[in-house]
């Protein structure tokens, strides 16, 4: 079977392929012709329609396998770090601050961290000031439907697929 590229160039032949009776002006196409290729284009298009569906479950079948493997993910980040506590807390209990065995190295580093337990009390100089802007899309639109005239924009009508 044709591809869909070649029944639409094939479609668009036989539309182009006609004749006028110069009698009565009618146009005349070879019907059957274009009744055929239109077949195979509804029959192409169907099964194309039921490739998309079938990528679409593929998708949210992925997106529900990676949703169930960060979930397990964060649950093991977070009995990873409920251990650690658990053997730090258990080691220093018992003043050990190195243990050596022939399956693992457990030792301690020293480090700081900045805790701010007031963000208003902190120097001026301290503040880092971030200034983002977005555009707002909605009220451009809404002012765009209103007739307004809103430089650099416009609003473009798109005809999108619907597969059920």
């Amino acid at each position: 079977m044709a591809t869909l590229y070649e029944l639409s160039k094939e479609y668009t032949e036989a539309l182009n392929n006609f004749s006028v009776d110069e009698e009565t002006g009618e146009i005349i196409f070879d019907k059957n012709k274009i009744d055929h290729i239109e077949s195979n284009i509804k029959d192409k298009v169907d099964n194309i329609a039921c490739f998309i569906k079938n990528l679409t479950a593929l998708s949210d079948s992925i997106k529900a396998e990676k949703n169930a493997l960060d979930e397990r993910l964060k649950a093991n980040d977070k009995k990873i770090e409920s251990l650690k506590k658990y053997i730090t807390s258990a080691m220093e209990l018992a003043q050990m601050d190195r243990l050596e065995t022939a399956r693992n190295k457990i030792t301690f580093r020293t480090s700081k961290k900045v805790i701010i337990s007031d963000d208003d009390a902190v120097p001026e100089k301290y503040i880092k000031l971030e200034i983002t802007s977005k555009v707002d899309k909605k009220a451009i639109g809404e002012a765009l439907k209103a007739g307004e005239v809103v430089n650099g924009c416009y609003l473009e009508v798109n005809n999108n697929i619907q597969i059920k």
